[in-house]
């Protein structure tokens, strides 16, 4: 009888200890692909289920190409989805992202993964709202990382683990500018007939900008689930 009591008081010790262990144990980070294969991490902030990184597809999801568009002349000229890699350096988009025009980001073939769309712009507007608006919002999702944005990287905690990064650029004229100083990222929303519109966050400032800027410009991408 005591051997079975004993082995009984174990047996609860044991399950104790395991529903404990398994109580600490980090939740599973959710992932998504996209067509070309690439996984991105997601977080969840509010309501809301973002990528952690910006998109690098090189496809819309029907499987039908992006074109890759490196003269300044033709990405100046172009009235049609494109993207292009900062500097026209591949190995940047692995770490930054593509670029894309906002022709691309609201080309109905879909640019982000099944399941998922370019944020409107009521939408960013919600995730700086629930982040403590515009001027303080911009620090909580900012990388920390010192090769991610130039210093001061000002009031950068990403409390949010959204993750942004200084990736910089690519201006209507085909120059590229401001890597690791700015992160510009497109909504599908329009501002104007020439205008779509972006939110812009600064290496140098803790806020996070509202603009209207020339859809034939190049910008980040993330993808917010349905």
């Amino acid at each position: 009888m005591q051997i079975r009591n004993y082995l009984n008081l174990l047996g609860l010790i044991i399950s104790a200890l395991l529903f404990s262990y398994c109580e600490k144990e980090e939740p599973e980070v959710e992932t998504v692909s996209d067509i070309d294969g690439f996984v991105y991490n997601t977080v969840k902030i509010g309501n809301q289920v973002w990528m952690k990184e910006n998109l690098k597809t090189t496809r819309y999801r029907d499987g039908s190409v992006i074109p890759l568009v490196s003269s300044d002349s033709e990405w100046s000229a172009t009235t049609s989805g494109a993207y292009s890699s900062y500097n026209n350096e591949n190995a940047n988009v692995s770490f930054y992202g593509a670029l894309y025009n906002w022709y691309a980001v609201t080309d109905g073939r879909g640019l982000c993964p099944d399941g998922w769309h370019i944020p409107s712009n009521d939408e960013w507007t919600e995730l700086t709202e629930y982040l403590g608006g515009l001027e303080v919002s911009g620090g909580k999702m900012k990388s920390t990382k010192s090769e991610e944005w130039s210093a001061p990287n000002a009031g950068a905690d990403n409390s949010s683990g959204f993750s942004a990064v200084g990736a910089g650029f690519r201006d209507k004229t085909g120059i590229y500018a401001g890597l690791h100083e700015v992160s510009y990222i497109w909504s599908s929303s329009e501002y104007s007939p020439i205008q779509g519109i972006s939110r812009k966050l600064f290496y140098n400032f803790q806020s996070v900008s509202f603009a209207g800027n020339l859809k034939e410009t190049g910008f980040s991408v993330r993808c917010i689930k349905d």
